[in-house]
């Protein structure tokens, strides 16, 4: 069991604990790419399809590296069976949700925590292939009401609602932060069904009306992390246009938990928002004057080197932060690109074997065995 009791997450029996481990990326986008549930496989192909997860081996694979949590990110899209035209239907519906199950079984019943994020979502008509600026009313409370009432008995669940909200991009207003709560209008122009420089104007689903869903769904008590505005790597709002005000953004803006399980998610990687010591105090400060668990949901360096993770993993030990390096994946590459998106692949198997190729994968791995033995 898990839970948020003044400030910290405690387990059954009371004792305060950290989640360390790893994001388990696939689960979000292979579906909706017809490709399978997830890109696991012991193999050595990127590209091969599956319809099932090897559970309890994969699970296996991840105590090797110590680690007691696990995040899993999930496709609306898939969950619900919606905007899965030309799909493979063993990928969507009840197939996923029935394998998103037995892999969270597996990772309870090997002894770690599990995250539940709602990765990728779209409005309307519109797969859910890429990250949009927040969840949408078209259909993320639904999903959140489903996931919530197939896993309300799972005592080793925590929820995140939405993944990496970006209203207002890397300066977000305060209005904007009113929008994360409540909901709006936003616009989000991009690559849209193949065509670039698409915008869609579409009502958000805001954090309460997501946290509502949840209880509504489950009627619970498992924690909800919530991930704020610049893709969830600045809680504070310290790269606000026009400031924060002296007071921190998230905190100030948060939704109403019945439970009173609510913490903070934090995105940091070496290019992102929040990369400094002090701007990382900010955020724990506020945090635990909030009495809310400060948890970093994903953690990552690209530029083939460790000193980033490393520092920020040493940080965290001293002010009881969780952290989960993104991502549990199979590196593919032959070598370390500066800043490629693919350094941030932490395996060269799914056996556990961590990737040669950025420097931060074994010390991830190492780092976790000493902190968690």
């Amino acid at each position: 069991k898990i839970s948020v009791n003044n400030g910290h997450l405690i387990d059954s029996n009371g004792q305060n604990i950290r989640l360390l481990g790893v994001d388990a990326s696939g689960t979000e986008d292979a579906c909706i790419l017809n490709k399978g549930i997830s890109w696991m496989k012991l193999a050595s192909s990127p590209n091969i399809s599956q319809n099932a997860i090897d559970d309890d081996s994969y699970a296996k694979a991840l105590t090797t590296w110590h680690a007691n949590a696990v995040r899993v990110p999930l496709n609306e899209d898939c969950w619900l069976g919606v905007n899965v035209g030309g799909i493979n239907p063993a990928y969507w519906g009840t197939p996923y949700q029935n394998a998103i199950k037995g892999w969270v079984t597996a990772l309870n019943n090997n002894g770690m925590y599990v995250i539940l994020d709602l990765h990728w979502a779209a409005p309307g008509t519109y797969p859910a292939n890429q990250q949009w600026p927040m969840a949408n009313a078209d259909h993320s409370p639904t999903f959140w009401t489903q996931v919530a009432r197939s896993f309300k008995t799972f005592k080793a669940v925590a929820y995140d609602p939405f993944n990496e909200p970006f209203m207002g991009g890397i300066a977000p207003t305060n209005s904007d932060w009113r929008c994360w709560l409540n909901g709006c209008n936003t616009t989000f122009t991009s690559t849209i069904n193949g065509v670039p420089n698409t915008s869609v104007t579409y009502k958000t689903a805001g954090m309460q009306s997501l946290v509502t869903a949840i209880r509504s769904g489950g009627g619970g008590t498992q924690p909800i992390i919530l991930g704020g505005l610049n893709w969830a790597g600045d809680p504070c709002g310290t790269k606000n246009s026009g400031g924060n005000g002296g007071s921190c953004s998230e905190i100030g803006n948060l939704p109403n938990d019945p439970q009173n399980q609510l913490a903070i998610s934090f995105h940091t990687y070496n290019w992102t928002a929040c990369t400094t010591t002090t701007c990382w105090d900010t955020v724990a400060q506020a945090s635990k004057t909030a009495k809310l668990p400060l948890i970093t949901g994903e953690v990552g360096e690209r530029d083939c080197l460790a000193s980033f993770v490393n520092n920020y993993m040493n940080w965290a030990d001293s002010n009881d932060v969780s952290y989960l390096a993104w991502s549990w994946e199979v590196n593919f590459n032959t070598s370390c690109t500066p800043n490629g998106g693919g350094n941030l692949q932490l395996l060269q198997s799914y056996n556990g074997t961590p990737s040669p190729i950025p420097q931060e994968a074994s010390a991830i791995k190492n780092h976790l065995i000493q902190v968690n033995p």
